[in-house]
């Protein structure tokens, strides 16, 4: 255990620039737009209610639903994708970057297994990225709301204890934690992908994890419509849990395909409506455990490949 929270510091150690500096940018430009709607807000001919004007109930509630209702799911797709990013930054350059530098040498002179090492990276990348992103849209919704209600406080009207008691407001943080399990299992297919490529190539490690598979793809398109044949929709499954498992939610967007089997045309629908109760019906279906087994065999796979290149 004490092995374990060494390594997991190591890797925030090694990736806290990142950490700080990503979570820093994504704040700063969620208050800077909170400012400037802050400001809008002041001019007469801008809003939609006049200074100091005593608002009704209905007034009062559209007001903040408008501010609260959808102010954090909004922020927090922003933080999404840069969590999209940072996920496949982090997990291209895992194995790849120590050997870059030589400093794998130094690791494997301390009393810690390869196995320890990998699982380290795995636990750190699908748990500390993912709550450090959401932790940091709260702090920049918390900070752009009280930004906003500053704005209509210098118009008389305080709205500050409506807004934070918003139901609106903290349930996307209850459905993300809510799906967090069902994200985590999901994700294993690429993440262990991308550690099995990063424990092979010491460069341009990202790019490869994409490109070949997409070439393996476009490779099978050409053989079967040389041979008049259709490509099984289990080569598009795979394709896409090898690349895309780290977007949150795709376990619902694949589940309805699946049952449509004609696209993309109700599926965002879907999962807006859906996501927060019917993520762990995930568990109930062979495709989520198949990834797992295939993450655990790459995982398998980079820490072999650790204990054999240096």
């Amino acid at each position: 255990m004490k092995t374990m929270k060494f390594l997991l510091l190591r890797e925030w150690w090694e990736s806290r620039q990142l950490f700080i500096r990503t979570g820093l940018i994504l704040i700063a430009l969620s208050v800077v737009s909170a400012i400037i709607s802050a400001i809008v807000m002041q001019d007469p001919g801008a809003s939609r209610i006049l200074p100091g004007a005593v608002l009704t109930a209905e007034q009062l509630s559209n007001e903040v639903d408008g501010i609260a209702g959808h102010s954090l799911a909004g922020r927090m797709f922003g933080f999404c994708v840069a969590m999209i990013f940072f996920m496949y930054s982090y997990f291209s350059g895992a194995l790849s970057e120590e050997r870059k530098d030589h400093s794998i040498l130094f690791w494997k002179s301390l009393p810690v297994s390869d196995a320890q090492t990998v699982m380290a990276k795995v636990l750190f990348g699908v748990l500390a990225i993912p709550l450090f992103m959401l932790v940091a849209s709260i702090i920049s919704n918390i900070l752009a709301l009280s930004i906003l209600c500053i704005g209509h406080a210098l118009q008389g009207r305080w709205l500050f204890l409506s807004v934070f008691s918003h139901a609106g407001l903290w349930s996307p943080v209850l459905d993300t934690l809510r799906v967090f399990p069902v994200f985590i299992l999901w994700s294993l297919p690429t993440v262990g992908w991308l550690l099995l490529v990063s424990s092979v190539l010491t460069k341009r490690v990202g790019l490869w994890a994409v490109l070949g598979p997409v070439a393996v793809f476009l490779l099978l398109v050409l053989l079967c419509k040389s041979l008049n044949m259709t490509l099984d929709s289990f080569v598009y499954l795979w394709l896409g849990r090898l690349l895309f498992s780290l977007l949150p939610f795709s376990w619902l967007l694949n589940a309805e395909l699946l049952k449509q089997h004609n696209g993309f045309k109700n599926a965002l629908d879907s999962i807006v409506r859906s996501a927060p109760t019917d993520s762990w019906d995930t568990f109930l279906h062979l495709n989520i455990w198949c990834g797992v087994l295939v993450g655990a065999l790459f995982i398998y796979g980079a820490i072999r490949m650790r204990t054999y290149r240096e």
